[in-house]
């Protein structure tokens, strides 16, 4: 499983601390490799670690490797809990580890050879912050040079070796699977479908450093107990998967890879970024960080939590590391703030902020910062909101000297006069009660309508309920005048004949100028689905100025609707001692296109307001 390797040790330096003999200092290129002593799985642990250089390539089409030319395995796993460790005996000394490094070394060890690993926990002097923050920056490197990368996902189980046995015949038969989406769907049995969820739903798929192991090593191979399978039978599996999602297949009653979602959603994100890290010329395709984070900031996790930005640098392009760099000396909060600033300022645009919304806050960070370790939110994540509101209104930025408050300059859409939060039915035809109960709203509430007419409120209201979502408004669009207005009214008239609504609108609603095949086009249910994702722990609002929208479920009345400069979305902003509160982005019908700040004067321009927020 690991390779054997005989041992040269370098002239013998001391240790940085008597203390702690394993560890002495590294020089730059240095890391240590754990030789590990042959054994069975029952015996104890024995090794030593010895310190070698690493070589870097000329370029980046080659690997790196030792610099003596020998080989050597590392290591992927989850360090799991450490109240309860293990021992091994390294140079002679006792050392407490994981158990669930020690199950994996046990495993992965040579009954009869010596093996040259390499696993962070051991290799790294985890009590050193200044040789982690550098041993950090060259562990794609270390991932990089080593012969084979053994992933491992813990003790085995009743299923596992049936599901790798599965896994190797489909890896087989991979050339087959475009032709025959029937023959491939039948091969998967309940039995197997119920241990791969299983092995999706191990830690080690959470697991942030993961993304960082498996993209760029050369090849690796995945350890469940004493099962093993290549990792390229993930991969073939991750490709089954997208293209029964792309074909729309996955949610089909007889669709049997559909019992695999949503925990196979970790291989996917996984198998997206490794396919995307070489070109088809061989060279590297270092990824956009803020790309990297919005495919990963759910459903990550750490032990570290600073580990959320540094996991991800090292396969991001070069210059995020300007002002960026694995620093483990300063705390998780400076690097959140420092983090989260670097991004808005990569692309002078606030909309890095908008993640916040599907992440826990923690009671003691700056409302504005997202917890970027506070994923694997239970709820269902809120779809985003898309606009260029702020189009001509570019970013003004000004934090305060420790980072935490920003002053931002905007302007004030308006107060929130009415807010309702959306509560969804299960009735699968008739429109919930709430939005029914907005439209009756929306006569007493907007005394004075800021759009073009009776019907130009009820496209603002309709359009505000799909949040403006551009692919399905847009499509709706090109279908000559008003069929989403057509689809929502038949939809109201179809389940609700009796439901309260304006007299204008009423007529339209009893009125036949649409034809049938807007119906067929966009039927309601379309709409519908439309309208409960868009709708997604959000509620409905009112202005004082008259201009309707969604906005987070977190808004009271009295807040405020503002758009800030560098921000596609108008966003809710709470003012509560001498500071405001970022509630999260908003859809204000009306300004979404940049409407407000295109009728500005210079003068008004001078006049916008600076907002502290904390």
């Amino acid at each position: 499983m690991a390779t054997s390797q005989s041992t040269g040790n370098d002239t013998p330096r001391p240790a940085k601390d008597p203390s702690r003999p394993l560890y002495i200092e590294l020089r730059e290129r240095e890391i240590r490799l754990l030789y590990l002593a042959p054994g069975s799985p029952e015996d104890p642990l024995r090794g030593h670690l010895d310190v070698v250089a690493l070589a870097y390539p000329d370029n980046s089409w080659c690997p790196a490797r030792l610099a003596s030319g020998a080989e050597y395995v590392a290591l992927s796993y989850t360090w799991g809990d450490q109240s309860d460790p293990a021992t091994i005996k390294l140079n002679g000394n006792m050392t407490l580890i994981g158990r669930n490094l020690a199950s994996a070394l046990k495993n992965v060890r040579l009954k009869e050879r010596w093996c040259t690993l390499w696993a962070d926990a051991l290799c790294i002097d985890q009590q050193d912050d200044v040789e982690k923050s550098r041993q950090v920056q060259s562990m794609p490197t270390i991932y990089e040079a080593a012969k084979l990368v053994i992933v491992w996902l813990g003790d085995g189980f009743e299923g596992a070796e049936e599901a790798f046995a599965w896994l190797r015949g489909l890896w087989h038969i991979q050339e087959e699977v475009t032709l025959s989406l029937d023959r491939i769907n039948a091969l998967l049995s309940p039995l197997i479908a119920e241990a791969l969820t299983r092995l999706l739903h191990l830690p080690w798929w959470r697991r942030v450093w993961v993304i960082q192991e498996l993209t760029v090593c050369q090849e690796a191979i995945v350890m469940c107990g004493s099962s093993t399978v290549p990792f390229g039978c993930f991969i073939t599996l991750a490709n089954i998967m997208n293209t029964f999602i792309f074909t729309g297949r996955i949610n089909q009653p007889d669709c049997s890879y559909s019992a695999l979602m949503p925990a196979g959603q970790d291989l996917l994100t996984l198998a997206e970024i490794r396919c995307a890290w070489k070109r088809c010329d061989g060279s590297i395709n270092l990824m956009e960080l803020e790309a990297l984070i919005r495919r990963t900031y759910l459903r990550t996790c750490a032990t570290d939590a600073r580990d959320h930005f540094y996991a991800l640098l090292s396969i991001a392009l070069t210059e995020n590391w300007l002002e960026l760099k694995p620093d483990y000396t300063i705390t998780r909060d400076v690097l959140y703030l420092k983090a989260t600033l670097h991004l808005i300022h990569r692309k002078s645009s606030l909309d890095i902020l908008q993640l916040a919304e599907n992440l826990h806050r923690s009671v003691d960070d700056p409302s504005w910062m997202p917890g970027w370790d506070k994923g694997s939110f239970s709820l269902a994540p809120r779809e985003f909101i898309k606009g260029n509101a702020s189009a001509g209104l570019e970013l003004s930025l000004s934090p305060s000297e420790d980072l935490r408050v920003l002053t931002l300059l905007g302007l004030v859409i308006g107060e929130l006069h009415f807010v309702s939060p959306f509560e969804n039915e299960d009735n699968q035809f008739q429109p919930p009660r709430c939005i029914m109960g907005w439209l009756d709203e929306l006569e007493d509430r907007v005394p004075t309508n800021p759009y073009s007419a009776a019907c130009g409120l009820l496209e603002a209201f309709i359009r505000s309920l799909v949040a403006g979502h551009k692919s399905f408004v847009d499509e709706q669009d090109t279908h000559g005048e008003a069929p989403l207005r057509h689809i929502f009214l038949t939809w109201t008239k179809m389940t609700s004949p009796d439901s309260p609504m304006p007299p204008t609108w009423r007529a339209l609603q009893e009125s036949t100028q649409w034809l049938e095949k807007d119906l067929y086009r966009t039927p309601p249910a379309n709409l519908r689905r439309h309208v409960l994702q868009s709708l997604n722990r959000r509620s409905f609002v009112i202005t004082d100025k008259g201009h309707v929208g969604v906005t987070p479920n977190e808004a009271q009345e009295g807040d405020l609707a503002v758009l800030l400069g560098g921000c596609s979305t108008p966003v809710c902003l709470r003012h509560e001692n001498g500071h405001y509160r970022w509630i999260g982005a908003m859809y204000v019908h009306g300004v979404m296109a940049g409407e407000i700040v295109e009728n500005l004067s210079s003068a008004d321009r001078s006049a916008l307001t600076e907002f502290d927020i904390h």
